[in-house]
């Protein structure tokens, strides 16, 4: 494995905190991050808004739940303390959007959050034939004791004590997770458990909250770090990663978020800074050491140069597959792109400018159209020369129509050639 996969995990456990630091981008609430529009506003909602703005009493203090410091992060305990202070307790979904509007939160936040607002009752089938045993009974008491212990002092969020918990007792015997409503009831029935800690992991279990791609403290983490690592103090904003995605339901941001960690998204953002590193090279050439006269040294032309980089790119997208650092996840071109623009290694300009490349993002042209595209546009030696940032781009834009003619995400093979 190369050195620089081993020793950058240590780098980023050195400099990993949850204290939420300051926004290179500007002082920003702490759940907002880089988001311009909302897939969630619209003409629809512009009415129950302007009603919610003009009614509702509590505007100061419904702000203060996510923009005071610590309990901002937990999502049910901003869902309950906002129904509190609701002129009427419906006006959950309108209170949400009212945060989106107001930008204290961003879309993956109000995704949380209304995960969160969910009550959602699932009754799960208890398999007959499995019984608990003691050893079984015992190891999760205990864990329930030190849950109860963390709820009373306060010390983490409902979600994130429950998913503690669940995942701990998963390890421990998969039986007590199937059988966790029993688990449960029968440690109030023993007093391991106090009435107010079993209503909140009973609720927990029934809304499935292990099931959460991330919780609020979680995403609070990721952009700690990720503000930490900005490449750049730039204060603008494209819309395309929020307002488009890999489905209807979840824009390319929400999916970044809910699928990688924060030292991997640092890792994917690499990538990016190699490239533009490579690309600004004032030439690149082939070596060959003799032993017994001088070495020879073959400079590689323009064409050759930007075939080489992109070689270079792909073996390095192959290398990461491998990586036991991306835990077996399967890494595509438009996730890096996403990942190097939240780290500011890519600019909202140079965005607007691939986006503009409609040909291809056209669903209505075949694979081999947009070859073509891509061998008319970016294949001939006058592209190579164009002066930055246009050289980059034309890379960008054949990683994506190259993912999408031949949907290179992982290769299996560890010695991917470059020449």
């Amino acid at each position: 494995m190369s050195m620089k996969y081993i020793l950058l995990p240590i780098f980023l456990l050195l400099f990993s905190t949850y204290t939420l630091a300051t926004d290179k981008r500007g002082e920003l609430s702490p759940l907002f991050y880089n988001e311009g529009e909302s897939r969630y506003l619209n003409e629809l909602s512009r009415s129950d808004l302007d009603y919610f703005n003009k009614t509702e009493k509590n505007l100061d203090q419904l702000d203060l739940l996510v923009t005071q410091n610590k309990k901002n992060f937990c999502a049910y305990q901003i869902i309950n303390s906002a129904k509190n202070l609701l002129n009427d307790h419906n006006n959950v979904d309108i209170f949400l959007l009212y945060l989106r509007e107001k930008k204290l939160v961003d879309d993956v936040s109000l995704q949380i959050l209304t995960k969160a607002k969910s009550n959602t009752l699932i009754n799960l089938k208890i398999p007959p034939d499995e019984s608990l045993t003691e050893e079984n009974i015992s190891d999760a008491f205990l864990r329930l004791t030190e849950v109860q212990s963390k709820r009373v002092q306060n010390l983490e969020c409902q979600e994130d004590l429950y998913r503690d918990l669940y995942f701990s007792l998963r390890q421990k015997a998969p039986i007590l997770t199937r059988q966790l409503k029993n688990v449960l009831k029968l440690a109030l029935k023993k007093h391991v458990i106090d009435q107010e800690t079993y209503n909140v992991l009973d609720r927990m279990r029934k809304n499935r909250v292990q099931e959460w791609p991330m919780t609020l403290s979680e995403y609070a983490r990721k952009i700690s770090y990720i503000k930490k690592n900005l490449s750049d103090d730039e204060n603008e904003k494209n819309n395309f990663f929020v307002t488009e995605g890999p489905n209807k339901q979840i824009s390319y941001r929400q999916y970044l978020y809910s699928q990688y960690s924060e030292s991997q998204i640092l890792l994917m953002g690499q990538l990016t800074l190699n490239l533009k590193k490579r690309l600004s090279a004032e030439s690149i050439s082939i070596n060959i050491h003799y032993s017994d006269r001088e070495d020879e040294v073959i400079l590689l032309s323009p064409m050759e140069q930007f075939r080489i980089i992109l070689k270079i790119l792909r073996k390095e997208m192959s290398d990461l597959g491998q990586s036991d650092l991306m835990g077996g996840k399967k890494v595509s071109y438009l996730d890096i792109i996403t990942a190097s623009y939240e780290l500011g290694h890519i600019s909202g300009e140079e965005i607007k400018s691939l986006v503009a490349l409609e040909e291809i993002w056209n669903p209505k042209r075949t694979k081999k159209e947009k070859a073509m595209f891509w061998i008319k546009t970016f294949g001939s030696f006058s592209a190579v020369l164009l002066p930055p940032p246009y050289g980059f781009l034309s890379v960008l834009a054949i990683m994506i129509i190259d993912q999408q003619l031949s949907d290179p995400k992982r290769t299996e093979d560890p010695d991917f050639n470059i020449i």
